[in-house]
């Protein structure tokens, strides 16, 4: 009797061991094969060219006389007054200069106000008679003129000017008419001072170009970009320019504007310096439609620490997480793996419980560059996990396990994400010699993800987003 109750005691005990303790389940691991970071697009690095109009306005006033003209009836025409033509004298005077700029010309413009006093003898005889026009209280007469300089850059950087005058348009009720004859003594003032302005183009096109000199900044620029640039204590940053174009020439704030846009595939790497690539500035090309910087920014976790943030979010140090948390079956997850091979990561869990092994899931990583947060809120179990635990264990849910592990499995790298960015920012927000570089840096969103137990890498690579300029002093 004792014998068959011993028996049954020991038949239970193997029916429980079976139930809970002898099916063990062994994934494949994934194939994935690791996808290095995609190729970023071209970014521009902008470099303002401004010159003060000012210098050409200074410049004009001091080449063109504030005003002309002949004293009282020292200028005739027809002979003068005892020849029965007439004797005059007049004066004119210009406005300051109004320096504007459209499109790419350089207006430089001014208004002539001009007089003019006169006698005749009807006949050549008889007394004197006496007229004018712009004296005396009369309005003076108007007209105005300006200066055209029309401003291109050729592909070798050098700034071209071509100044001509332009027309002089007066109304027929601003000429200067005079005398019973009504003789008209406009087109023998205004010439006068048309050809002072007209002295001035030469000397204007020299101003121009020496006031902006493309070449020496761009080629400024230039060499800086083809130099490394040291970022924090971890890493550099290479621009690696292959093109430059100069941007059209604007006019506002009482400046001309304009821009040398340089394109360049900038990268950071971390490490030793890499060596410089300078070389030679291209000519000028096309400018770009954009002025979009964008880089490749590495954050480095220790995988140490990467495990010690998933130990905790899985309660590894206790025992792990029970799936489902009440039963007589259950699994355990007693050891967390993940893998980085780019655009996909495999989560590799090691199980305890009433099944043990091996399972994977694959997803891909998704970044939070608000709380600088990496995650895989697509995680699924690979397809033989899924079909091992359908034939051997069908009782476990993985979708809830699955579920919950999107949730659980984050690692925060909050204070090497903050220390890569400041980092960043202050090398494309520093001067170097005669450049002064400054830039942005933001809308973060994920490349890739690399991580290797193993060689204890775990690397989010993001692309960083803004502008960037280089001033040169």
């Amino acid at each position: 009797m004792v014998a068959l109750v011993n028996l049954r005691r020991w038949l239970v005990v193997g029916a429980l061991l079976a139930a809970c303790g002898c099916k063990s389940i062994k994934a494949p691991a994934p194939t994935i094969s690791p996808k290095p970071i995609p190729e970023l697009p071209a970014s521009v690095v902008t470099v303002p060219v401004d010159a003060p109009l000012q210098i050409l306005r200074d410049m004009a006033e001091g080449a063109v006389p504030q005003g002309d003209g002949e004293a009282l009836y020292n200028a005739s025409v027809g002979g003068g007054a005892d020849q029965g033509g007439i004797s005059y004298g007049w004066n004119v005077r210009r406005s300051p200069f109004n320096v504007s700029g459209q499109n790419n010309t350089i207006s430089i413009a001014t208004t002539l106000y001009f007089k003019a006093k006169g006698r005749t003898r009807i006949g050549g005889q008889g007394p004197l008679v006496y007229c004018q026009c712009g004296w005396d209280g009369e309005p003076e007469r108007e007209a105005g003129v300006s200066l055209n300089a029309a401003v291109s850059v050729d592909k070798q950087w050098n700034l071209h000017s071509s100044t001509t005058l332009g027309p002089i348009s007066i109304p027929d009720d601003k000429r200067c008419k005079i005398c019973v004859v009504s003789y008209d003594l406009t087109d023998k003032i205004v010439p006068r001072l048309r050809d002072r302005l007209g002295s001035v183009a030469g000397k204007i096109d020299e101003k121009v170009a020496s006031a902006v000199q493309f070449r020496p900044r761009a080629e400024v620029a230039w060499k800086r970009l083809c130099t490394p640039l040291k970022v924090g204590s971890w890493g550099y940053l290479s621009f690696n320019p292959h093109a430059a174009a100069v941007a059209p020439v604007s006019f506002a704030n009482d400046k001309m504007s304009s821009a040398v846009s340089i394109t360049a595939r900038p990268v950071l790497s971390i490490g030793g310096e890499p060596p410089a690539q300078v070389t030679s500035l291209p000519d000028a090309g096309s400018s770009p439609s954009g002025d979009a910087f964008a880089v490749a920014l590495p954050i480095d976790l220790n995988y140490a620490e990467a495990s010690k943030q998933l130990s905790e979010k899985l309660n590894l140090a206790t025992g792990g997480l029970r799936y489902p948390p009440t039963g007589r079956l259950y699994v355990k997850i007693r050891k967390v793996e993940v893998y980085g091979y780019g655009d996909q990561a495999v989560v590799r869990l090691e199980l305890d419980g009433s099944v043990k092994g091996v399972a994977y899931l694959t997803g891909r990583p998704s970044y939070d560059a608000l709380k600088n947060v990496l995650s895989f809120p697509d995680l699924e179990f690979t397809i033989e996990t899924r079909n091992l635990i359908a034939k051997l264990a069908n009782w476990i849910d993985h979708d809830a396990i699955r579920d919950d592990l999107r949730g659980r499995i984050r690692v925060d790298f909050s204070k090497q994400a903050t220390i890569a960015e400041d980092d960043a920012a202050k090398a494309i927000n520093g001067t170097y010699g005669p450049v002064r570089l400054e830039g942005t840096l933001a809308n973060l969103t994920i490349l890739g993800f690399y991580a290797e137990p193993k060689g204890q890498k775990f690397e989010a690579v993001l692309q960083a987003a803004g502008t960037l300029r280089a001033h040169i002093n």
